[in-house]
C-alpha cells in the first residue's frame, strides 16, 4: 500500500506540475509585457503597411478639410501670404496609410511657389491614429530645409530632430509618392577624350531617383553610376555601380537585390538594370516597411544615354 500510495502521490504532483507549467506557458505566450507585445506587433508590420494615393474626388474633399484646419491657416498666413507666394492647390498630393487593410492616417502636401514659377516649398497636414494615439498637425517647409511649426507661442522654426519628437505617426519614416512638383529623376554626365577627334571617348553617367517621405522630405537618393568607352562603332569597357546619398537616419540600405546587363547587336548599346532594397526603420517600432528603387540606363556607341526604367 505504501509503495502504491507513494506512486499515486508522485503521479498527482507530476500532473500538477505539468498543469502549472502549461498555465505559465499560456500566460507567457498570450499575455506578454506591454512593451514586448507592441514591439512584436510593429516588427511584424513589414509588408502590412500600404501607402495609397487618394482618388481625385477624395483628394479634393480632404484638401478642403485641411484648408479649414487652424494649424494650416496659421502656416499659410506666416509662410505663404506674408511673402506673396502663390498657392498651387492644383498640384496637391494626398495619401492614405493602411495597416492590415485598415486606414490609420491621411496626409496631404500643398505646394506654393514664387511669382516667377520657381517652386519654394509646401505645407503638410496629417491626421490619424497610431499605436492608439491620435495625432493631427501641420508643418511648412522651404525646399525641405527650413521647417516651420505652429506652436502655442506662434509659428517657429524647428529642426528635423524636433519634428521627429513631435510626431506620433511615423510619417517621416515611410516613403510616399514623388510630389508632382519634383523631378522624377536627375542625370549628371561627364566625358573625357584623349585629345584627338577620332579617338575613343570615356563617358560617365550618374543617374538618381529620389524617395520622399510622406511629409515631402528627402528619404534617400538611389544612384546608378555607369561608365563606358565609345568610338562611334561600339561600346566597350562598361563599369556599373550603385550608391545612396542624402540618406535620412530612418532608412537603412540593404544592398542590391536584382541586376541585369544586356548588349545590343555588335555592342552598339549596353543596358544596365540595378534594383536595391531600402528598409524604413525607426527606433520605437523597428523596421516597418521596404522600398525597392530601380534604374535602367542605356549607353550607346556614339555617347548618348537614356533612362529606360525607374521607380520604387
Amino acid at each position: 500500500m505504501f509503495t502504491t500510495r507513494g506512486g499515486m502521490m508522485y503521479k498527482i504532483k507530476f500532473v500538477k506540475f505539468i498543469l502549472a507549467s502549461f498555465f505559465l506557458a499560456i500566460v507567457g505566450v498570450f499575455v506578454p509585457p506591454m512593451q514586448a507585445r507592441q514591439q512584436t506587433a510593429y516588427d511584424a508590420q513589414a509588408g502590412m503597411l500600404k501607402v495609397e494615393v487618394m482618388q481625385p474626388e477624395e483628394m479634393r474633399k480632404f484638401r478642403q478639410y485641411a484648408l479649414r484646419n487652424h494649424y494650416v491657416g496659421r502656416l499659410r498666413t506666416f509662410v505663404v501670404d506674408s511673402r506673396n507666394y502663390i498657392w498651387r492647390l492644383d498640384a496637391v498630393i494626398a495619401t492614405k496609410i493602411r495597416y492590415k487593410n485598415k486606414e490609420v492616417a491621411r496626409v496631404i502636401l500643398m505646394p506654393y511657389q514664387q511669382k516667377d514659377g520657381a517652386w519654394i516649398g509646401h505645407i503638410a497636414f496629417w491626421t490619424g491614429v497610431w499605436d492608439g494615439i491620435s495625432d493631427r498637425g501641420a508643418i511648412a517647409t522651404d525646399g525641405g530645409v527650413v521647417i516651420y511649426y505652429p506652436g502655442r507661442d506662434g509659428v517657429r522654426r524647428i529642426s528635423a530632430d524636433e519634428l521627429d519628437n513631435l510626431l506620433f505617426l511615423p510619417l517621416n519614416a515611410l516613403v510616399g509618392p514623388t510630389p508632382p512638383w519634383m523631378p522624377e529623376y536627375t542625370v549628371e554626365a561627364q566625358t573625357s577624350t584623349h585629345g584627338r577627334l577620332m579617338s575613343p571617348t570615356w563617358i560617365q553617367v550618374d543617374a538618381s531617383i529620389t524617395a520622399y517621405t510622406l511629409l515631402g522630405f528627402v528619404a534617400y537618393r538611389f544612384h546608378q553610376v555607369k561608365s563606358w568607352i565609345y568610338d562611334g562603332t561600339e561600346v566597350s569597357n562598361v563599369d556599373v555601380f550603385v550608391y545612396l546619398s542624402d540618406v535620412d537616419p530612418n532608412f537603412v540600405y540593404r544592398g542590391i537585390i536584382n541586376q541585369n546587363d544586356s548588349w545590343g547587336p555588335a555592342h552598339r548599346w549596353h543596358d544596365s538594370f540595378r534594383q536595391g532594397h531600402v528598409e524604413n526603420c525607426i527606433a520605437r517600432y523597428g523596421c516597418i516597411g521596404s522600398t525597392y528603387p530601380f534604374l535602367e540606363i542605356r549607353g550607346t556607341y556614339d555617347g548618348r544615354y537614356s533612362i529606360l526604367r525607374w521607380g520604387f
